[in-house]
C-alpha cells in the first residue's frame, strides 16, 4: 500500500467518525454508537477524544466488559502506557462483569506483571488463551504462550533469557520482553 494511499484511508475514517459523530449528537442515548465511535477513535490515534467518548459511553452501557476493557486500554494508553489506577479497576470490573473477556484477562494479565505477581499474570493470560476465538492468528497465540511461560520462569524465580546482539562490542542490556498483548474485539451488548 502506498503512502497516498494509506493517507487517503486514514482520511476517509476520520471523515466517517466525524460523520457518526454528528449522527450521534442526534441520538445521544445510543450507547453501541458512543463505544463504535470511541474505537475509530482509538483506530486514528485520537486517544484524548476517545476517552471522552468512553465516559459516554460508560454512561450508557456501564457493565460491558468489553466496552469496560477497551475504555481501560485507551485510558492506559492516554496515561503513558500505564494501566495502574482507574484502568486497573475498569480491568477488574471487565472480569467482575465477564470472567472470560480476553482482552479484560490480557491486560489484567499485564497489570499483575507489571507489579511482578508472575503467577497471577500467568494465570490470567492461561484463562485468555483458552477463551480466545478460533480464528485468532497464530503468532498472537504464539506470543501469549511465549509470555506464559516467561512469568511462569520468572514466577520460580530464575531470570527469563534475554536476547542480546553478539559480538564483543555490544551493549550489555538490562530489560525482559513486554508482557504479550492480542486485539480481540467483542460486540458491545445494549443494556
Amino acid at each position: 500500500m502506498t503512502l497516498k494511499r494509506m493517507g487517503c484511508l486514514i482520511a476517509f475514517a476520520d471523515v466517517r467518525a466525524e460523520r457518526l459523530k454528528a449522527k450521534l449528537e442526534q441520538n445521544p442515548t445510543d450507547g453501541v454508537g458512543w463505544a463504535l465511535l470511541a474505537r475509530a477513535y482509538v483506530e486514528l490515534g485520537r486517544h484524548p477524544e476517545a476517552v471522552q467518548v468512553y465516559e459516554k459511553a460508560m454512561q450508557l452501557i456501564p457493565n460491558d466488559a468489553q466496552l469496560l476493557a477497551d475504555y481501560a486500554d485507551a485510558l492506559g494508553t492516554l496515561n503513558g502506557r500505564k494501566l495502574d489506577g482507574k484502568p486497573e479497576a475498569l480491568i477488574q470490573q471487565a472480569i467482575k462483569a465477564d470472567p472470560r473477556n480476553v482482552k479484560a484477562l490480557m491486560l489484567a494479565g499485564t497489570v499483575a506483571y507489571n507489579h511482578k505477581e508472575f503467577d497471577r499474570a500467568a494465570a490470567y493470560w492461561e484463562e485468555a488463551r483458552a477463551n480466545l476465538p478460533p480464528e485468532t492468528d497464530p503468532e498472537a497465540i504464539q506470543e501469549i504462550v511465549a509470555g506464559i511461560a516467561e512469568a511462569r520462569e520468572l514466577a520460580g524465580g530464575r531470570q527469563a533469557a534475554i536476547s542480546e546482539p553478539d559480538g564483543p562490542d555490544a551493549p550489555a542490556r538490562d530489560w525482559v520482553r513486554r508482557p504479550p498483548t492480542v486485539q480481540v474485539m467483542t460486540p458491545i451488548t445494549k443494556p
